[in-house]
């Protein structure tokens, strides 16, 4: 409330609400004793205000954080008139002005307010008002004011709005006809009826009062939905390269933003929202008849963005539609290439309505033949989920972390305990709070606070220790990529601020580290900014700090030692055993790796006997047997002295103080505290725009590593190496390293570094000495960029495992013989394997592969151009390069070992292999046995690299190009709201697009001029395609009525037949999964097969029964007679069909009967009775001849014995 005009009371109002939405707008009515005021009218006045371009009517009124106000200028009135809003001789107070058109528009001359009416108050002193702000504002503005610059959408305009308290002259209130003013067709006051229900007598004696200000319109909120997954198929050689196009239906419907639970500011009215943070309504907003626009882009599995798109989308059955044409698929398809690309889907801003949610969807861009038997064609590249999720890498069973080049806030702290002149310790309970925060930029000058990390609570040195601090700003830690932040550290003391100015005293906070580094793993770190190098100051960043509280030292610090009696330091605990006399801190203990730490000193020993804490005594029963020692883990070694000293398995605790030197480099020290009565303090990073790249910007040049030797002669001083850079001539660190530097100046002295035609050139103050031999590790700068991935601790940046991407713009390198060593041309992603020392395995592990059906490992390395010219330098003194594989299931139950893949660096034998400069080394593994045995499971692989022989030349990396798992597992997620035609029946040509339809293709069941075939079938023969378990799923075929296509369901199976009509192959098939409209969420498990023969067995036997009339091969025969020729009957047909259908081409059984007669000349064919009886001479009868049967024939199946002719015996029977 504040007073603008003498005697009148004013309220501003600054209100903001959403077009399009209704509201209530109450106001109170109350006394200077707050009591309320009943039956007393009260004017609403809500539309658009003109000013004067020399005068406005509150010049107070602006719009907060700006200067504009909420009037603007006129075109058809005298500028004079704009004193006011109103009219009469109190224009605050009057009806609204009616301004003039500057020319006629629509009928209308002049235009008046929105709204114009009145409540009167009730009991409570209180009116509402309906307010729609259905309106078409923007419209009109621009019919009343003209186009004005900066004014394109409805949140750049105002409306006025007033409500006050006035004399009740109904009749000068009135607008009389309000229809023929622009904007007053709704809500007016025209004076056609006067109220008798308000208080005349109290209104008379009232005092006038009223609310004024402006109304900002926001635009609505709008959530977009489309299928969460396209396909698309690349046209094969039979289309002719005919591309199809692509549908993409779109939902746009209207959105609310899912309460939170506080108010919303006008800044969250404005801003847009994610879709997680919206609630569509189901309100189709195409219903409006508004023009709505796409941005489009498709983007490729790398991240690239190869089509930008700007589209109308248009009306379809219930929702939008956005049609490629083919010539645009086209274009965009063979941008893309197959593999998993995605696309980018925004609803624009347009008049009333914000821009959508950003909706990214998978696109996958596939051969023609997607789902294929013969095949595999589900394909992972394993390349980035390997380097930003599931991989491991070790170097001799020493793991190397992931580091991306993204700097960390590195810091080492360390809280001064404090004794009173008794010895007491006051700091006892000295909590320090140290907190990381975030200060987010956005485009629009915004800013946001958000932490990093979690909360630290920090105790004095001599009961914390000394704390080192690692905050990661990349994907290894924050994930800030492509913010512009601020960092501010904080150091608070309010925990304990009343104990701390009570006794008068300060708390000392040392800062022994803070720095922004880069590659902190490295032995090359990047840094940025320091409190070491450069104090509170930068030339790259923003340093900002509290000067009361912060300041910088140099020299000397001690962390413990003796105050006022009591001795304090950093306490290491170890676990003491009767056994072991020494105790200290081994040389891979981080205490030791602090920066400028000189000096670390025992000072007291506390341990355990009999259950009782005790000092132990330093001289009789603990010494520093090394100490003083330049070697530090020597330095901090205690030996226990004397048997029985403590109890065994008790824990020991070490009190060491240590000693930094700073020399002129500087450490930092907070104070606060009763000093400069300050309790929170901090240090604050400023980075600036762009020191946060995106991920995909975020590259760093990659060094090759070269290893050299020279033998000194007492002469030679300078010595050039053989690998250097084409067309430098200068030294320059970014392009050249010595790795090996300090120890070369260590063994022979100074030496400078210099270039010429293009080789590094080393000259030593003194040539080294007769036969000293002089290794030199270097790196060249290569064409090849690198980003995150797995980098060897305390090594040079290039002994790492990461992405890897060509640099077009680099120089090449140059060998000996000055011949240009070209990088290879990489495919993205690409891994950089550094392997690191040499002597060592390098070991790449990934975790969590599913283990899919018909599983298959592909891997491709390359040896460039630059690798291959140093093994052709090795001659016959060479390694071999071995790579082991192992694959792991039911978490490490099984492993499983494959044969090693060996490969002699001996040139001469890589020679013929070499393709475009570089040699490939393939390794596929089949892993369906590994399937067979533990079924679905999840799969680790291990892959070990080494060098083996006893040469001392090695490779320093490889590239692993191709990674792919690949099998007949097809995992397909689908979006279950069917694509209509504007009649509302399926769109098929949007269901090709989509995961519902799945062509089915084949290798060629037969060879043909183009392809092998791996079936070798036969011409004519059938196959059968069949769905099992997969219950919302068929088979279709595709038919096309007049433009339309229609698919034909032709059940769970479906029979071919092999021939060429159907270029031995499927022709017209395809699964589609018929998931429309579902209310619950479906799961199908099951399998697409592919079957020789009409049907669906596995074993695919069939039992036919069927008789069989012998017939005669070519002329009459007797009954039981023919011909013989060479011991064969001729006379009868010997070969009988069973079927004249395709059967298998496996073996066929036959079982059945098959009768036969055989005649008997009985004085040629028979035995008489004695050979019989010798024959079978126990038979219990006279035997009085014997037939001689075949031997294959079984007497018992025998069927008849009878005499046909008087000279002749018939026999009958089967075998």
């Amino acid at each position: 409330m504040e007073t603008l005009e003498k005697g009148e009371e004013y309220t501003r109002l600054f209100l903001d609400a959403i077009l399009g939405d209704n509201y209530e707008f109450s106001f109170k009515l109350t006394t200077f004793e707050d009591k309320p005021v009943a039956g007393i009218p009260i004017w609403l006045h809500l539309g658009f205000v003109p000013k004067s371009k020399t005068k406005f009517l509150n010049e107070r009124a602006i719009i907060e954080g700006t200067s504009l106000h909420p009037y603007y200028e006129s075109f058809g009135t005298d500028p004079l008139s704009f004193i006011g809003p109103g009219e009469g001789p109190n224009k605050m107070f009057g009806k609204p002005l009616l301004y003039d058109l500057e020319y006629q528009i629509d009928g209308f001359n002049k235009h008046g307010p929105y709204i114009w009416t009145y409540q009167i108050t009730d009991v409570h002193g209180e009116v509402s008002f309906n307010v729609s702000l259905d309106k078409d504002f923007l419209i009109d503005f621009f019919k009343i004011f003209g186009t004005i610059e900066g004014i394109k959408s409805i949140e750049d305009i105002y409306l006025y709005v007033r409500a006050f308290v006035a004399r009740d002259d109904w009749g000068a209130m009135a607008i009389s006809s309000p229809g023929q003013y622009l904007c007053s067709d709704d809500v007016i006051y025209d004076g056609s009826e006067e109220p008798s229900n308000y208080d005349a007598k109290r209104l008379a004696l009232m005092d006038n009062t009223y609310a004024e200000g402006i109304l900002g319109l926001h635009k609505k909120d709008i959530a977009l939905g489309l299928n969460d997954y396209y396909s698309y198929k690349l046209p094969g050689d039979k289309q002719n390269g005919n591309y199809m196009p692509l549908k993409m239906y779109l939902y746009l419907s209207k959105a609310n933003v899912i309460p939170t639970g506080s108010i919303p500011t006008r800044e969250a009215l404005m801003q847009l929202h994610t879709s997680s943070e919206l609630e569509a309504t189901g309100e189709d907003v195409l219903n409006d008849d508004l023009a709505f626009y796409a941005a489009i882009e498709f983007i490729t599995p790398s991240g690239d963005t190869v089509e930008s798109l700007f589209k109308q989308v248009n009306k379809s059955y219930d929702g939008g539609l956005i049609v490629f044409d083919n010539e645009t698929m086209k274009s965009i398809v063979s941008k893309l290439g197959p593999g998993i690309s995605s696309i980018r889907v925004q609803i624009m801003e347009s008049e009333y309505y914000k821009a959508s949610p950003i909706v990214v969807v998978p696109l996958q861009v596939t051969p023609e033949n997607w789902i294929k038997f013969g095949e595999k064609n589900s394909k992972l590249d394993l390349i980035n989920p390997f380097v930003t999720s599931w991989g491991e890498v070790e170097n001799g069973g020493e793991e190397a972390p992931f580091e991306s080049l993204y700097p960390h806030l590195i810091g080492t702290f360390w809280v001064e305990p404090y004794f009173n002149e008794t010895g007491d310790e006051l700091s006892i309970q000295d909590y320090i709070k140290i907190e990381l925060y975030c200060r987010m930029h956005d485009e629009a000058g915004w800013t946001s606070m958000f932490r990093l990390g979690q909360e630290i609570s920090l105790r004095p040195g001599n009961r914390d220790g000394i704390m080192t601090y690692s905050v990661p700003l990349g994907p290894e830690g924050e994930f800030l990529m492509g913010m512009r932040c601020d960092l501010n550290l904080s150091f608070s003391i309010e925990y304990g601020r009343d104990a701390v100015h009570e006794e008068d005293r300060d708390v000392k906070i040392y800062l022994l580290d803070l720095r922004l580094e880069s590659n902190p793993s490295s032995n090359t770190p990047n840094t940025t900014w320091s409190i070491y190098d450069d104090g509170f100051a930068s030339d790259k960043i923003e340093v900002g700090t509290v000067s009361e509280t912060f300041s910088t030292g140099t020299g000397i610090v001690y962390c413990g030692g003796e105050s006022n009696g009591q001795v304090f330091g950093q306490e290491v605990s170890f676990l003491f055993d009767n056994a072991t006399r020494e105790y200290g801190l081994t040389e891979e203990n981080d205490l030791l790796s602090l920066l400028s730490l000189v000096d670390i000193e025992p000072l007291k020993v506390i341990g355990f006997k009999d259950g009782n804490e005790i000092e132990l005594e330093k001289g009789t029963e603990w010494t520093t047997p090394y100490y003083p020692s330049n070697y530090l883990a020597n330095a901090s070694i205690v030996k226990i002295i004397g048997d029985d000293v403590l109890d065994d398995g008790t824990e020991l605790s070490i009190i060491y103080r240590m000693k930094f030197n700073f020399g002129s480099k500087n450490y930092g020290i907070i104070t606060l505290g009763s000093s400069n009565n300050i309790n929170e303090t901090s240090i604050e990073l400023r980075l600036p725009e762009g020191f946060l790249p995106e991920s995909n910007e975020s590259k760093t040049s990659m060094f090759t590593m070269f290893s050299e030797s020279f033998e000194g002669d007492g002469v030679q001083d300078s010595f050039t190496l053989d690998h250097g850079i084409q067309g430098i001539s200068s030294w320059d660190d970014a392009l050249f390293k010595i790795y090996n530097e300090d120890e070369m100046i260590d063994k022979f002295g100074s030496f400078t570094k210099s270039v010429s035609s293009g080789h590094p050139i080393l000259t030593f103050d003194n040539a080294p000495s007769n036969g000293a031999k002089i290794n030199v590790s270097y790196g060249v700068c290569s064409q090849y960029d690198f980003s995150f991935g797995f980098q060897k601790v305390d090594s040079p940046l290039s002994a790492s495992v990461r992405l890897a991407y060509n640099d077009d713009d680099a120089p090449p390198i140059i060998n000996r013989n000055n011949d240009q060593l070209i990088a290879r041309t990489l495919p993205d992603p690409a891994l950089y394997v550094g392997l690191f020392n040499a002597s060592k395995d390098t070991t790449l592990k990934l975790y969590n592969v599913p283990l899919l059906f018909n599983p298959e490992i592909n891997m491709t390395f390359y040896l460039d151009p630059i690798v291959l010219d140093l093994i052709e330098s090795f001659g016959s003194d060479f390694n071999n390069l071995t790579f082991n594989f192992k694959f792991i299931t039911n978490d490490g139950y099984y492993e499983f070992y494959t044969d090693p893949l060996v490969i002699p660096l001996d040139y001469s034998s890589l020679v013929t292999g070499i393709v475009d400069g570089s040699y490939a080394i393939h390794y596929s593994k089949d892993l369906q046995q590994i399937y067979d045995l533990v079924g679905p499971d999840n799969l680790d692989i291990e892959i070990r690299i080494t060098q083996d022989g006893n040469s001392s030349n090695y490779i320093p990396y490889l590239f692993l190009e191709q990674f792919d798992y690949v099998s007949d597992t097809h995992v397909i997620e689908l979006h279950d709201r069917m694509p209509k035609t504007p009649t509302g029946k399926m769109d098929v040509e949007a269901v090709f697009n989509t995961g519902h339809y799945y062509q089915i293709f084949s290798k060629p069941f037969m060879d043909t001029e183009f392809e092998e075939s791996p079936f070798d079938l036969v011409e004519g023969s059938q196959v059968t395609i069949a769905l099992t378990e997969l219950p919302n799923s068929t088979l279709v075929s595709v038919d096309k009525i007049g433009d339309e296509f229609t698919l034909v369901k032709l059940g769970s199976q479906e029979t071919i037949e092999v021939n060429s009509t159907n270029f031995y192959n499927i022709p017209n098939l395809a699964m589609f999964i018929d998931a429309y409209d579902i209310q619950e969420t479906i799961y199908q498990d099951g399998y697409l097969d592919l079957y020789y023969g009409s049907g669906t067995s596995i074993e695919g036997e069939t039992i036919i029964r069927k008789d069989i009339t012998m017939v005669p091969a070519n002329k009459y025969v007797k009954d039981y007679s023919s011909d013989i020729n060479n011991n064969n009957p001729i006379s009868w047909k010997a070969i009988y069909d069973f079927t004249d259908q395709f059967l298998t081409t496996y073996p066929i059984s036959v079982e059945g009967e098959v009768l036969y007669h055989q005649l008997f000349d009985l004085d040629v064919d028979a035995n008489d009775s004695s050979t019989m009886n010798s024959i079978i001479p126990h038979h219990e009868k006279f035997i009085t001849f014997g037939l001689k049967l075949p031997e294959e024939l079984d007497v018992s199946a025998i069927r008849a014995v009878g005499k046909p002719y008087s000279y002749a015996l018939s026999i009958q029977g089967y075998p």
